[in-house]
């Protein structure tokens, strides 16, 4: 008979058990450099010095993770030690260690690179064979690329991670042009997020095509180049971009699937995105608006809107080519005739969740909104410029059935006697809020939370106010949580609590209510015995 083993020599086990102790330690206060977390671990570290099989079965999970700006303390020597071990890494741009990691599946590269000792050991490169060694090659992973042209230290770790699933890389300053080379290899990824490049729409529509079978995620971020640049023809470059991006429904309302990953295969489609996040600050409506094309399971949208050129047609093509569109964020930075449109004709099964910067008027809006007044659970209105018609958002609260979460943020409106009246003015008649539709839905109603947060600690006249509204609203089921979330921030009292007490008398027709936030105080409803049995 084979001898016994101990549960505790092996391997497998061993691993299970590591996922439990303790590695990372939560801040509960945000510190001024920002840090939510700190690196402790000493007793992975105790475990690992057991024996040779505790260390080989927990190095793989002590070094799973490196962050240089959470782990800055780690000596750089020991990094560049156990860098072999790493799956996810975060690095900056003041970051010099020289990483020895080829089996990355998370990648960030924030900052403007310096420098940085990323270059890849030669004998580490070599150790590789099989199908790695062959794509190594093909990818070109040394320290040049093709044509005797130098590669950054960010390109060489890029080229020798092909099983990335996510990658997220801030380019130099000043800005240089995105290489497509540097995305030949890489057949896993699901998570593409650029910021600060220079990128045409030929060059974007290439890249895409690499990563086509496997993207779910697209995030693009100060890229310039995607933008009609002067003397550009604003037709010509429309013309362009419908060479590039074709539609691929079929005549069965169906869609073309096949996509290859070969650069130079016609056309682009990319079947398994479903989130498109633009925060360019440039005009790329036009470029979204045909890429949008491609895109027949997308479901969620966050766009910048930069100018009012290609919003029609963005609406447009929302609707034909991405019919599962069920979310969509816009962020205007000036006022636009046609954001209403957009929000009107982009979904063509209705928006389940909507998020909305004001910046045109008030009535427009609303009527686009109430298009998806039947499908809505999730609804954000901001305003950080101007006046807002308060009643008439409130009434929304009267059309959408399903909502869940309502917010209303606008920075010149606090939580005063008129604010309270608009709100009882919407209240159906019956009542407090007995007139909401969604009043069995809502879950979560944030009113007036201020856009732009002060920092600093509570003063003593901020804890006797919070004292005081707590006590206010304690008798009528709820409570301030102990434990506040770090992010939230509060500077003066800006809050009279008796405005609290009476928000609260209005709202208590909503069954289910389970957060109220006020001017970023957070306040939670106790749970009754139907709640919890439901």
């Amino acid at each position: 008979m084979p001898p016994s083993h101990h549960p505790l020599d092996i391997p497998e086990i061993l691993a299970r058990i590591g996922l439990f102790l303790p590695l990372w330690v939560v801040c509960p206060i945000r510190s001024s450099s920002g840090q939510l977390a700190r690196f402790e671990p000493q007793t992975l570290l105790a475990c690992a010095s057991v024996s040779k099989t505790w260390r080989q079965a927990f190095l793989p999970l002590l070094w799973h993770r490196y962050d240089c700006f959470l782990m800055k303390s780690v000596p750089q020597e020991t990094i560049a030690r156990n860098s072999p071990h790493f799956r996810v890494l975060r690095i900056y741009g003041n970051d010099v260690t020289a990483f020895q990691c080829t089996d990355l599946v998370d990648l960030t590269i924030r900052g403007s690179p310096n420098q940085m000792l990323l270059g890849i050991l030669a004998a580490t490169r070599s150790s590789r064979t099989g199908s790695r060694a062959g794509a190594t090659a093909r990818t070109g992973t040394g320290s040049e690329g093709g044509g005797g042209i130098a590669l950054s230290p960010q390109q060489q770790l890029v080229r020798s991670n092909l099983y990335l699933q996510s990658l997220f890389w801030h380019g130099p300053s000043p800005q240089k042009p995105l290489n497509v080379d540097d995305f030949t290899g890489l057949k896993y990824i699901q998570t593409l997020k650029f910021s600060n490049w220079l990128c045409s729409p030929e060059t974007m529509a290439e890249l895409l095509s690499l990563v086509s079978g496997t993207l779910r995620e697209l995030e693009l971020d100060r890229i310039n180049g995607l933008q009609p640049l002067p003397p550009v023809n604003l037709s010509d470059f429309t013309d362009r971009l419908s060479t590039l991006f074709v539609s691929q429904l079929g005549k069965d309302g169906g869609f073309n699937n096949k996509s290859s990953g070969n650069r130079n295969s016609s056309p682009l489609v990319l079947p398994r995105l479903t989130n498109l996040v633009s925060t360019c600050d440039k005009a790329v409506s036009l470029f979204l608006a045909d890429l949008v094309k491609c895109c027949p399971r997308l479901k969620s949208l966050d766009v910048y809107m930069a100018d009012d050129n290609g919003t029609t047609r963005l609406a447009g093509n929302l609707r034909t080519h991405c019919q599962k569109l069920q979310e969509l964020k816009l962020s205007p930075v000036v006022t636009f005739r046609r954001i209403d449109a957009l929000i009107r004709q982009s979904s063509a099964v209705g928006l389940r969740k909507l998020t909305v910067e004001v910046c045109g008027p008030d009535e427009d809006l609303i009527a686009a909104i109430l298009q998806h007044a039947g499908t809505l659970e999730d609804l954000a209105i901001e305003r950080s410029v101007g006046d807002m018609d308060i009643c008439r958002y409130f009434g929304l609260l009267e059309e959408c059935s399903n909502l869940e979460s309502f917010s209303l943020s606008a920075i010149a409106v606090t939580l005063d006697k008129e604010f309270l009246d608009a709100l009882k003015n919407n209240d159906g008649g019956g009542g407090g809020s007995f007139g909401w539709k969604c009043r069995r839905r809502l879950r979560k109603l944030v009113l007036n939370p201020r856009l732009y947060l002060g920092g600093g600690e509570l003063s003593k006249a901020d804890r006797d106010l919070l004292k005081a509204m707590s006590d206010s609203v304690s008798v009528m089921g709820w409570y301030q949580p102990r434990q506040q979330d770090p992010r939230q921030e509060y500077q003066g009292a800006i809050i009279n609590h008796t405005m609290v007490r009476k928000t609260f008398e209005l709202v208590q027709g909503v069954e289910n209510l389970e957060t109220l936030v006020l001017d970023t105080v957070v306040f939670r409803s106790t749970p009754t015995v139907a709640r919890l049995d439901q």
